[in-house]
């Protein structure tokens, strides 16, 4: 009976979240107490609700008659999550314990560990007085998260987990670079043995323009061109815009400069004076929230701006536009791409992290968007252009939104390969 002992990153995947100190063997003892302790109150219904919900054990009964006869013993003590839960209870009360430190020490064993990354920007940087006093880290573990002269937690994950993983095969690979890394390239390059990056999916239900109620008319692969045509229109009357035949281009997103706003805001006018209409919704910076909405006053009927942020109208905007602009200078996955593809809205896209991944150029053959390398204006605007002049040929242009809505951004896909992670993992040792 095989037990699968790779467990979700909110159990204790996120090293350090309850930080650590076990500074000898009677501390250890005390740990392991506490853990009987509270396991001794649970009945076995507990336990095999437990066992349902973190993992596969296979034939339950099988499972359930192990523990009435005390024959799973071995499981308890060292591979059963009923027992890491406990851990990571004792863990929370006493603020003070650490999963992955706790695995180091040998406390207990027979887990693996993956730690997964989604903006490497954010590491979790304290001075070293915290560790002891506030963490409970002793001097003998503090090595772990030590690095350039601070406690960066997540150089210590780097540190204690068996695999790293991230969001995007591409963003695995940028942050071994400098100038993605935030200072921790030298480090990934060390463990990049352990580093692996695997696309994001979107949730295709709530995702779907068959069925979604946010949108003025539901459409699917076999009538998107009446259906599109129903969302343009509506979308043109909501924002006021002129219904004379130009391609709407649109974006939703946080209006800051890693979502290359800067870029945008050097070339809008040009892309209305080459008549494209412009939609965007967003909220951030208020040099981008004004700008846009400087820009809609100076572009009536040529330009819809709306400052904040409202899920039914994204969803409105994304089945309603001709293209979606996505020039981001740094993206570890990104998903609004992929739900511009599912609506039959080509993207237009900086190639960077899980961008780069999931959309591809067709201006010179097949795709499914339309991208760029460099990150400046005139690259982002010789794109724009190019999806401008696609769209004015209109066969072609149909097979594009065709391929869009056939590309599977499911979880389906990334979970095979979850899959194959995890199997990796659970047989390294």
């Amino acid at each position: 009976m095989k037990v699968i002992k790779i467990f979700s990153a909110c159990l204790f995947l996120l090293p350090f979240v309850s930080c650590t100190q076990v500074t000898n063997d009677k501390g250890d003892t005390a740990i392991e107490k506490k853990v009987e302790a509270l396991l001794s109150k649970m009945t076995l219904e507990e336990k095999l609700g437990q066992m349902n919900q973190i993992t596969s054990y296979g034939n339950i009964e099988d499972m359930s008659g192990l523990i009435k006869q005390g024959g799973a013993g071995s499981i308890l003590n060292e591979t059963d999550p009923v027992r890491i839960n406990a851990l990571q209870r004792v863990a929370i009360e006493e603020s003070r314990l650490s999963i992955p430190l706790l695995m180091a020490r040998d406390v207990i064993h027979g887990f693996k560990t993956i730690f997964p990354i989604h903006n490497i920007a954010y590491q979790g940087k304290y001075g070293t007085d915290i560790l002891e006093d506030t963490c409970g880290i002793g001097r003998r573990d503090q090595h772990i998260v030590e690095y350039d002269g601070c406690a960066n937690f997540m150089k210590g994950a780097f540190e204690t987990a068996d695999k790293i993983t991230t969001v995007s095969p591409t963003y695995a690979m940028e942050i071994l670079d400098p100038w993605f890394s935030y200072g921790l390239d030298a480090l990934l390059r060390e463990k990049q043995y352990k580093l692996c990056g695997i696309l994001n999916g979107i949730d295709t239900d709530s995702n779907d323009p068959a069925t979604d109620k946010n949108i003025p008319f539901n459409y699917d692969i076999t009538n998107f061109e009446e259906g599109k045509a129903k969302c343009k229109e509506a979308l043109q009357d909501k924002f006021g815009l002129n219904k004379d035949g130009s391609p709407v281009f649109a974006m939703v997103s946080r209006m800051v400069g890693m979502k290359g706003f800067d870029l945008v805001q050097s070339i809008a006018d040009g892309l209305v004076d080459r008549g494209i209409e412009l939609v965007v919704l967003g909220s951030g910076e208020s040099q981008y929230e004004n700008f846009f909405s400087d820009l809609c006053a100076r572009h009536p009927g040529r330009v819809g701006t709306y400052i904040g942020f409202e899920p039914a109208l994204s969803q409105e905007i994304y089945a309603g536009a001709d293209a979606f602009i996505m020039p981001s200078k740094s993206e570890p996955c990104g998903l609004a791409q992929m739900v511009a593809c599912r609506y039959g809205t080509p993207p237009i896209v900086r190639e960077t992290g899980g961008l780069r991944d999931s959309i591809h150029d067709s201006t010179m053959g097949e795709g499914n968007g339309f991208t760029f390398a460099g990150y400046n204006a005139h690259e982002l605007y010789v794109a724009c252009c190019n999806a401008q002049n696609a769209y004015y040929d209109k066969e072609n242009w149909k097979n594009l939104v065709h391929h869009c809505m056939e590309c599977d951004f499911s979880w389906d896909v990334s979970a095979k390969s979850y899959e194959g992670l995890y199997n990796e993992t659970a047989n390294l040792w």
